[in-house]
């Protein structure tokens, strides 16, 4: 499920108006890419400790339901609002093709 964004920004608007598509496409980047690393950073600590409640605690249940594959646990990482519009589990796939579009927005690259 899709998050609705807050409407009230956090920074002044005449700030964030005369921020670039590239900059705040860099900074949508760093905050995700620092996001992903402090949960796997997470996950590391707990299997370390053996843990294995709060690592399932974690986990999302994501089913094929296309008739090809199978059902599999997936690292959830729905609290990044990247989930398709079914209210499916966001795996680390979603993450690293947002990071992959925003890094090719900031650097000023053509959509492949």
């Amino acid at each position: 499920m899709t998050k609705t964004p807050t409407l009230t920004p956090s920074v002044p608007l005449d700030q964030l108006l005369a921020t670039s598509p590239q900059n705040l496409a860099f900074v949508q980047f760093t905050a995700l890419k620092v996001h992903a690393i402090q949960r796997f950073k997470l996950i590391n600590e707990l299997l370390a400790k053996d843990d294995f409640a709060a690592l399932e605690q974690m986990l999302a249940h994501s089913p094929a339901g296309d008739g090809h594959g199978s059902d599999n646990q997936v690292i959830d990482f729905s609290d990044t609002g990247l989930g398709d519009h079914l209210g499916g589990p966001t795996d680390f796939g979603n993450v690293v093709a947002k990071l992959k579009d925003l890094r090719a927005i900031h650097r000023g690259e053509k959509k492949k």
